[in-house]
């Protein structure tokens, strides 16, 4: 039984997501994503910049479709999916390619807020206005009145 690595990355989204339909008709979207480290240098006391670690993202279906709607070059994202690695080459050149297939993608909430849009400007608003409109929800009774009999009379005062 194979099992797939299953991971979590919080980056920098390095370029715009960009939207594809495949042959069998299936929306993708796929996006680079970079994550930075830094390490403490003991001996300068200063913290030392780290090469910066690039995947990429693909997301497919539904997950494609909010993805292109909802996240732009430049911000924080969170990213859950599987581990693809794959070797290239091309000519001379060769490489590792590291992709990470999304099963979730979100916002980074820790250095901005999810008021960025208004709630009639986001992907779930312009979903919903593509769609009819829900039915109304059932009107809720006014709450009884002792006078009416459904509470229990209140107890006298001596």
């Amino acid at each position: 039984m194979r099992t797939p690595d299953i991971l979590a990355v919080t980056g920098t989204v390095g370029t715009d997501p960009e939207r594809r339909v495949g042959e069998s008709g299936i929306d993708m979207t796929s996006f680079r994503l970079a994550t930075n480290h830094s390490r403490f240098d003991k001996a300068t006391g200063q913290w030392v910049e780290q090469p910066a670690n690039w995947y990429t993202v693909s997301a497919y279906r539904g997950l494609a479709s909010h993805v292109v709607a909802s996240v732009r070059k430049g911000e924080r994202v969170t990213v859950v999916g599987r581990l693809r690695i794959a070797r290239w080459q091309s000519g001379e050149r060769s490489g590792t390619s590291v992709e990470i297939v999304a099963e979730t993608v979100g916002l980074d909430l820790t250095f901005a807020p999810a008021s960025r849009l208004a709630p009639s400007e986001g992907p779930v608003a312009r979903a919903a206005a593509s769609s009819a409109a829900p039915p109304a929800p059932p009107q809720t009774p006014a709450l009884a009145t002792p006078r009416e009999g459904f509470l229990p009379e209140p107890e006298p005062v001596f």
